[in-house]
């Protein structure tokens, strides 16, 4: 089964907030205080069962203390190493997942 575009950016963008929040030290539950949502809705972005609402993405930023763009940002990159790994292709530059 392909995945669409956005399922596939949907988990690209979950593992940038894992790796973003795990990075920082932020718990899930403090992520979702942060936002106003459970940690278990934070969870679920996480492993892109649910999709972030554009009107999330500032208070998710804020959260993981960074700017939306360079959450847009990691996802691109994210996004090209998924396509990769899809593809049987490693990470020649050595740039995986920053």
């Amino acid at each position: 089964m392909m995945l669409s575009s956005a399922d596939r950016a949907d988990l690209c963008l979950g593992r940038v907030i894992r790796r973003r929040r795990l990075a920082a030290g932020i718990s899930l539950e403090a992520i979702g205080e942060t936002m106003g949502i459970s940690y278990q809705q934070v969870q679920k972005y996480e492993n892109g069962s649910n999709r972030v609402a554009f009107s999330r993405l500032l208070p998710l930023a804020a959260a993981l203390n960074c700017s939306a763009s360079e959450l847009v940002t990691d996802v691109e990159r994210e996004m090209v190493v998924y396509d990769q790994r899809k593809n049987g292709h490693s990470d020649p530059s050595g740039e995986a997942g920053r």
